[in-house]
């Protein structure tokens, strides 16, 4: 004990300027303070799911892998011993509590099954004992024993609901009535000393209705239920101070906005930061509030992302302070003991934990200079090192011309944009509008009640057809134009004889029209739409140069696309104006949404495809939106990696910040050729073997659509029927896939978390139309798959049928559980990857195209998407003999072996030329 009472003893103030920072080596995501019996010490917990313990001076106390990968959604220190030193509890999303102690050894797990656990606290009764609460995705909450042992199960059904569903809820008639699922434990302290639990419970992560419930320790009923009647919702972040709950909610906040709850009042005042005040502007985040001592001048110090304001007791805006810094932070804690505020790592893939002294005079002002060192750090001198290549860099003689690529969203004009665009012919920057209005127009022939009804909310519907094509024609350029054409929430913002005349008006110069979001709502009717709406669109575009640009969510492309309204795409016959895009907000499966997109391309269903980065794709569950990365390395890695695989329309969203030009980067890499756009025909990382789709299992569809649902997990149902592609509704937000799933087994992807990058270790595994038996159409404009690829895939190809659950027989006539036959298909992947040039190992992302007959570009990215570092990846030969090998900006040179490790710097990619010593 007295080792670590001399580790966690206060640090003096020599050693602690106003803020000073941690390294852990790790992005750390959730940060707590440990109380021991002289003194506190800092807990975080990394992306990766560890367990990481620090004195005040930054010295390393201990460091424990709890889950294998999985992130652990709550920290929770309390002595549960009474020795005087707190233990440290994990709510971890592969379903389990974990409990720690000072020196990081395990003490016990508790695991009720693989639903992710959401939060955990401890409660203490009259007699000072000590119970631990935990709760999640499973409709429960149990409360355990200070050694971990289950002493009661509570189901939400066992108790009643104290709120309905808002109008928004879409329930499709499978879903278990008067239940809930856990958003937040916490204990309350009562005038004896004792201390119940508060439970904040939801339907959905993206639920306004939030409920309150108080337990009293052990029992399974509630003494008191209300709702928690704030104004806005969901809750991404609850605090109990005294007899106040402190909180604030998570989602697209545009203002300083948070709740206090008076308990004894039953009473919630919210605070919105006015026009008086500098608003924060765009961003998907998550309010945090921390109470602040009296000598401070202020109440609450409240955090969303990068800003601060420190608000007085009177809730009185005007008279609170606000600063900003240029990072957001995973998280933010206040030290009841050392009075510190500990912020975690900086969501743009920092490493730090850093401690903030609210007593010096200067932290406020050295919170808006702080400058994040460790990976930060090195991803920004490692890209002023990448520009300085690029500007060096000559495109090799030997490789062809540069594929046209469109930048559908570029910035505005300015002095940088005229001067690439003189410099270089690609990418073709498009004319952008947003229009504020949609069109008001008569839709009482359109003959479907529902889109005759439908309507956004967020748009006004005043324009006139005359108004919309003039606002289109201002805004288009040289180049052409880019615009939306309606949402899935209302497909049919414009008369469609107003698209055809916008189409028709740009006399020839590329236009492309975005739908985003399909299929939200009106899922019944939206075949509809398809019929009057999308196909007529898309033989009107043929003949003006214009594209129908389908940005879909969820598992579109590996679903819906297959659905019997979407056939006529799904033939090719659209193949020349439809592209594939993805809506990549709060969905958990983006390494399943590319293979579907790629499978569609590589097939001949579409010729090309596109990208899209937005704010929210780091967002994979709505209630805990920590999306708000102000150096947007993680989007240029996630478009090299898309655009290196053929994508050639390129929908970012432009990120306001103090990088907000950090993407030009992306602009000189297209132009210049060192990011190699490949035609399908020239890609050789392609595994031989491929899933094809059939008809999808509807039960698979409804859960892959419900990522926001968070009731869905029937304890009944899902131990018991394993499906291919797997945990896709809100229950499974950041849980471990299973052994059978595709994720696991071909893209080589632990959780459902912002799998943007994932690995693929033995080549992309495509998923497809089927191409023979019974399931296939012969007939199909698209042709074969094995013509579209290249030539040494044409005696190699290797098909497997599944519906999204289920593996089927070419012929149909026999169907293969998912969790049985998933070992037959990950042996044959395997040895298909043994038919490939080579493959690539490690945590990187990965392509290989030919570039000429003895010539492979390999394109390797920092596999680390919200937590870079320096990567080793591992080059596997096994059809070709490399000559040598070649770094095209550095100049760096390796020597081929049979496996040959090159780094990857943080980060960043590579671009690789691997010269061979005879034609592919």
């Amino acid at each position: 004990m007295s080792k670590i009472l001399c580790l966690v003893v206060a640090v003096s103030p020599v050693l602690c300027p106003a803020i000073h920072s941690i390294e852990t080596g790790q992005t750390i995501m959730k940060v707590r303070s440990a109380t021991a019996v002289n003194g506190s010490f800092i807990v975080g917990s990394s992306y990766e799911g560890d367990l990481l313990a620090y004195t005040y001076d930054g010295s390393r106390l201990w460091k424990t892998a709890l889950s294998g990968g999985i992130m652990n959604n709550d920290l929770w220190c309390s002595d549960l011993d009474g020795d005087g030193i707190d233990e440290v509890l994990a709510a971890s999303s592969d379903g389990s509590v974990y409990c720690v102690n000072y020196k990081g050894a395990l003490l016990w797990r508790f695991q009720p099954n693989e639903v992710p656990m959401i939060s955990v606290c401890t409660v203490r009764d009259s007699s000072g004992a000590v119970y631990v609460a935990c709760g999640g995705n499973d409709k429960n909450f149990y409360w355990l024993s200070a050694e971990g042992e289950l002493l009661k199960t509570v189901p939400s059904a066992g108790y009643d609901s104290v709120i309905t569903p808002n109008k928004k809820w879409i329930d499709d008639g499978t879903l278990e009535k008067n239940v809930h699922v856990v958003n937040f434990l916490r204990p309350v302290r009562q005038a004896d000393g004792s201390e119940v639990l508060l439970l904040n419970a939801v339907l959905t992560n993206a639920d306004q209705n939030s409920m309150l419930f108080r337990f009293r320790p052990l029992e399974v009923r509630p003494f008191k239920a209300r709702k928690l009647g704030y104004g806005y919702g969901p809750v991404g972040d609850l605090r109990v101070n005294g007899r106040v709950l402190l909180g604030g909610t998570s989602g697209m906040n545009k203002t300083l906005d948070f709740f206090r709850y008076d308990l004894d009042a039953e009473k919630a005042e919210k605070l919105n930061l006015p026009s008086t005040k500098k608003k924060p502007g765009f961003g998907y985040r998550v309010v945090q509030v921390v109470p602040l001592s009296k000598e401070h001048g202020f109440e609450y110090l409240v955090k969303i992302g990068s800003e601060m304001l420190l608000v007085p007791d009177s809730m009185d805006v005007n008279s609170a302070e606000q600063i900003r810094c240029k990072y957001s932070f995973n998280d933010m804690w206040k030290d009841s003991v050392s009075g510190k505020l500990l912020l975690a790592s900086a969501q743009s893939g920092g490493s730090c934990i850093h401690v903030v002294d609210l007593t010096s005079r200067d932290w406020k002002s050295a919170y808006e200079q702080l400058d994040p060192p460790g990976t930060i750090q090195a991803v920004l001198d490692n890209t002023a090192v990448l520009k300085k290549q690029l500007s060096a860099f000559k495109k090799p003689s030997w490789e062809r011309d540069v594929v046209t690529a469109y930048l559908m969203s570029p910035p505005k004009p300015s002095a940088k944009t005229k001067a690439f665009q003189e410099k270089y012919s690609n990418p073709k920057f498009l004319g952008y509008v947003f229009m504020k209005g949609a069109e008001d127009w008569d839709r009482s022939g359109l003959g479907c009640a529902a889109f005759e009804q439908a309507r956004d909310g967020r748009k006004s519907y005043t324009l006139s057809q005359d108004e919309i094509i003039k606002k289109a024609g201002q805004g288009m350029n040289e180049n052409g134009l880019c615009m939306w054409g309606g949402h899935g929430v209302d497909p049919f913002y414009y008369n469609p004889e107003t698209l055809w005349k916008i189409m028709k008006g740009t006399r020839g110069k590329k236009s492309v029209f975005i739908w985003p979001e399909l299929t939200i709502l009106h899922k019944k009717e939206f075949p509809f739409a398809v019929e009057h709406l999308f196909a007529p669109f898309a033989e009107n575009a043929r003949k003006y140069n214009s594209s129908l640009y389908i940005r879909s969510k969820h598992n579109f492309w590996l679903g819906n696309i297959y659905l019997p309204e979407w056939s006529r795409f799904l033939s090719g016959e659209f193949a020349d104006v439809a592209v594939p895009s993805m809506e990549e907000t709060q969905d958990q499966a983006q390494d399943l949404s590319l293979a579907g997109r790629l499978g569609l391309w590589s097939s001949g269903v579409f010729d090309d495809w596109g990208t899209r980065c937005a704010r929210d794709n780091p967002s994979f569950t709505r209630n805990r939106q920590f999306s708000h990365q102000e150096l947007p390395n993680h989007f240029l890695r996630n478009a090299v990696y898309h655009i290196a695989y053929g994508a050639t329309y390129i929908n970012n969203f432009t990120v306001s910040s103090a990088y907000s030009d950090y993407m030009h980067v992306l602009w000189e890499l297209i132009g210049s050729g060192a990011l190699y756009i490949p035609k399908r025909e020239e890609i050789v990382s392609f595994n031989p073997v491929h899933l094809s789709m059939t008809s999808p299992d509807e039960r698979y569809m409804r859960e892959a659509h419900t990522t926001t649902t968070s009731i869905r997990y029937d304890e009944r149902f899902h131990p018991e029927n394993p499906y291919v592609f797997g945990r896709l509704d809100g229950a499974w937000s950041g849980a471990r896939v299973t052994d059978w799933d595709f994720s696991n087994y071909a893209a080589g992807v632990k959780d459902r978390r912002q799998n943007f990058l994932a690995p693929y270790p033995n080549g992309m595994v495509l998923i497809t139309p089927p191409q023979k038996g019974v399931f296939s159409d012969p007939d199909a404009p698209r042709g074969k798959l094995a013509d579209h690829l290249h030539p040494m895939y044409e005696n190699l190809l290797e098909e497997y049928v599944t519906n999204g659950r289920n593996y089927f027989s070419s012929d149909g006539k026999e169907t293969f559980s998912a969790d049985h036959y998933a070992e037959t298909v990950k042996t044959q992947i395997e040895a298909g990857a043994e038919k490939m040039p080579l493959t690539v190992s490690g945590d990187v992302a990965w392509v290989v195209a030919q570039t000429a007959p003895n010539h492979l570009r390999l394109t390797l990215i920092d596999g680390g998407y919200l937590n870079p570092s320096e990567k080793t990846a591992h080059l596997k030969f096994h059809t070709v003999s490399p000559l040598k090998i070649t770094d095209l900006l550095s100049g760096e040179t390796f020597t081929p072996e049979k496996v040959t490790e090159i780094d990857v710097p943080c980060g960043l990619f590579r671009f690789i030329d691997i010269e061979l010593g005879e034609s592919l």
